[in-house]
């Protein structure tokens, strides 16, 4: 078993502007991705592999990676949650799901600093579990490669995006129960 202390490891996160090409639309993404550990009392990988079980939603593979994201191109619309890549929908299934991600982003903003392994930021999988499908190396200059790598392991933009991410899962939630 892999245990630390924190429920997680190698946090990254970052916001950017995605653009439809077709309609030229714009929309703000926020995403947010680590690995899923237990904590030092057996929690978070086990409680979340537990609600992924439960929910309706397929995910991806790698069940111990975590990756969140919320996406919104409208102010007046809420924005859509997506668990590693694939759209969470607001329903009675998946709540558990929705609660676990709230909980574990609290978590995460409460950390008082962030470490990502070296192994890991020079490894493939920090490429693939945050942007799902997108290989950053291949698309982006090393320039803007090591810009965009160096904010996304800072504290301060994992904690703040975390938040956000965990501000627009309650206003989903707040809705669905309206």
């Amino acid at each position: 078993m892999n245990v630390t202390f924190t429920g997680y490891k190698n946090a990254l996160a970052s916001s950017f502007m995605k653009i439809e090409p077709k309609s030229n639309k714009g929309e703000i993404v926020h995403a947010f991705s680590c690995q899923v550990t237990n904590d030092c009392y057996g929690h978070d990988l086990n409680e979340y592999l537990l609600k992924l079980k439960r929910s309706d939603t397929p995910f991806h593979p790698d069940l111990n990676f975590i990756n969140i994201t919320s996406c919104s191109g409208d102010e007046y619309k809420r924005p859509d949650i997506y668990l590693n890549g694939v759209l969470l929908e607001a329903n009675d299934k998946n709540l558990g799901v929705f609660s676990f991600c709230t909980k574990f982003l609290k978590n995460v903003v409460m950390k008082t600093k962030n470490k990502v392994a070296n192994d890991y930021f020079q490894g493939e999988d920090f490429d693939k579990h945050l942007f799902i499908g997108a290989n950053l190396r291949e698309i982006l200059s090393k320039e803007e490669y090591d810009k965009l790598t160096k904010e996304m392991v800072d504290t301060s933009v994992i904690h703040s995006r975390a938040e956000i991410i965990c501000s627009d899962i309650q206003s989903l939630m707040e809705d669905y129960f309206a």
